[in-house]
């Protein structure tokens, strides 16, 4: 109910479905407004506005009584009504007039809205409740329902939902019949709208029906029904909205109006327009992330002893992050977690540029290097055999050469280096063999540094190369034009190997400087690493003893304890996250639930 004020002297005390408030000086109506008010009309003589101005808002409306003066507009706000012929009907028919008005702009607006709405919204479900909400509320529909069409326009699903008398929302996608027998399917077949006044009494001979039994299963009675399809601006029909019941308060059920046909009209062109765009983005999503998948995929190939480090790094760290939010720690925003989830798939991408025989190393010397050593070992201990080397003790000459062929494939393999293996391998680098004029060594240096590796399999600028992949990983990333929500994801990938102690790679940040998803994907690379069936070059280490190892990391400072702890504390919920990721990998999907 409209807020009037009126002064004293004009000497009307009522208006019809009016709140009317009677006023002496300009100073009553502030005393008399509350906070929040609702739009207020005040009536005035013209020698009262500029103090009435004062406490007017920019929503409320001013009625100047003027003498000499016809009925007329000045904007923005104020209608001048002559003072001759004002009377309690006057100020009624101005005040309906008004609410119009403020009906008109607030659906105006309303209607602006919708259209910026509808644009933000990514998620479909919500995108279609909107939708169907907003054509609802623009025609006073009691009910409705969405429909959209398949890409390859063969079939109907019926998608969302509402009735306002069933207090029913959204009901579960199915396919419905595509055929023009069927209200949605005649306006989707031929894009006409159909504006139906009565559902039981559709004429004869039309080529569609509506079917009471819906009616009859849901308790419900169809009086009015209005289906729009859903076109792009080129004609393409993605769907339609179909509204039930126009409902007035007085005179109940109601057909829907012309004025409501070109209302649903636009709103559903623009709902087909969102759709559109949802699809388009749905659809480089999908690319996305199949590029994503395609990239780790191509890693793998090249190292196949890795083959779904990528997933179950990204998996761990995932619900790493999940954990830390449930105990009061960070919690990301879906864009953060979608960085976090695109920066584990691609935290190793700069391997791709890592030489492969480094990347495929299994033992300290290279397949080809061990055969080498091999061959002239044994080629060796023929020549001396035969008595064609020059030795001093051919038995002791025998008997080392033999020895060292025993023993090359434990020393070959990665470990710690013992002292008496250093010292054996000191003494081998040492022995020469005369032979035909030639010298031959048993070893060269060469081999020498690669089998005195003190730990790992890898020499120092093998480990340095190797270490390299994060520059690489960060310089591929960096090069690419990601969008201001992913932009983190070099960062992290950049970051995944950096210690908390400054003593990581390859920036040797420390602390301070390193996130919380840093730390949950070093946290998840190592456990992974440590735990993984697929290294060739290693064993798996047992769950318990790879949890005591990253514990151990976090006492001497390297890695987040917080992080450590809750991944010894979470392993089965953690591992149980991380097999149902490899499962939707291998549907194709990315591993975000």
């Amino acid at each position: 109910m409209t807020t009037m004020f009126l002064p004293e002297e004009l000497l009307i005390t009522g208006v019809n479905d009016t709140s009317v408030r009677i006023y002496r000086e300009a100073s009553d109506i502030a005393r008399d407004l509350t906070a929040p008010r609702p739009r207020v009309v005040v009536v005035a003589y013209e020698r009262q506005a500029p103090e009435v101005k004062k406490y007017l808002g920019d929503r409320d409306w001013l009625i100047l009584v003027s003498f000499g003066h016809g009925f007329e507009y000045r904007p923005p706000n104020i209608f001048s009504v002559d003072g001759e012929k004002i009377n309690a009907y006057t100020l009624f028919a101005v005040g309906h007039l008004l609410k119009v008005i403020d009906d008109l702009k607030e659906e105006i607006v309303g209607n602006y809205n919708i259209g910026v709405d509808l644009s933000s919204e990514k998620d479909p479900r919500r995108l279609w409740d909107k939708i169907l909400a907003f054509s609802r509320r623009a025609t006073r529909a009691e009910a409705g329902t969405l429909y959209l069409m398949s890409r390859d326009h063969r079939r109907i699903y019926f998608v969302c939902s509402q009735n306002e008398k069933l207090n029913r929302t959204d009901i579960e996608r199915r396919e419905i019949p595509f055929n023009t027998q069927s209200l949605v399917g005649f306006v989707c077949t031929t894009g006409e709208t159909l504006n139906i006044p009565d559902a039981y009494a559709i004429p004869e001979g039309t080529p569609y029906s509506f079917n009471r039994q819906i009616d009859i299963m849901l308790g419900y009675r169809t009086h009015s029904i209005l289906t729009v399809p859903m076109k792009t601006p080129h004609g393409e029909v993605l769907g339609a909205v179909q509204l039930l019941n126009k409902r007035e308060m007085q005179s109940g059920y109601l057909p829907f109006t012309s004025y409501d046909e070109l209302l649903l009209q636009s709103l559903a062109s623009l709902a087909a327009v969102t759709v559109e765009n949802n699809r388009l983005y749905e659809d480089i999503s999908r690319l996305f992330d199949s590029l994503i998948l395609t990239l780790t995929k191509a890693l793998e190939q090249r190292d196949p002893a890795t083959q779904g480090h990528s997933v179950r790094v990204t998996r761990i760290a995932l619900k790493l992050l999940d954990i830390i939010a449930r105990k009061g720690g960070p919690t990301l925003s879906d864009d953060e977690r979608r960085a976090a989830e695109i920066a584990g798939m691609l935290h190793d991408f700069g391997k791709i540029g890592t030489r492969e025989q480094i990347l495929t190393k299994v033992n300290k010397l290279y397949p080809a290097d061990r055969e080498r050593v091999y061959w002239r070992a044994r080629y060796l201990a023929a020549q001396v055999a035969a008595g064609r080397a020059a030795v001093a003790d051919r038995a002791a000459a025998e008997t080392f050469i033999e020895r060292f062929v025993s023993c090359l494939d434990a020393l070959d393999r990665p470990g710690r280096l013992s002292d008496e293996d250093k010292a054996f391998l000191d003494e081998a680098l040492t022995r020469r063999y005369e032979i035909a004029g030639e010298t031959v060594p048993l070893l060269t240096e060469e081999e020498y540094r690669y089998l005195t590796i003190p730990a790992g399999n890898l020499t120092p600028a093998e480990r340095a190369e190797m270490e390299r992949h994060v520059v690489n990983s960060w310089e591929l990333l960096h090069s690419m034009q990601w969008p201001l929500e992913l932009s983190k994801v070099p960062e992290y990938v950049l970051n995944h190997h950096e210690k908390l102690d400054g003593s990581g790679y390859p920036n040797g940040k420390s602390n301070g400087e390193i996130g919380i998803v840093e730390r949950a994907l070093a946290v998840a690379d190592i456990y992974d690493a440590l735990t993984a069936t697929d290294r060739s070059y290693k064993k798996a280490i047992p769950r318990g003893k790879a949890l005591a190892i990253i514990r151990e990391e976090a006492a001497r400072g390297k890695i987040d304890s917080r992080v450590a702890d809750l991944l010894a504390e979470h392993i089965e919920e953690i591992e149980a996250f991380v097999r149902e990721g490899l499962d939707l990998i291998g549907k194709h999907q990315m591993v975000t639930p």
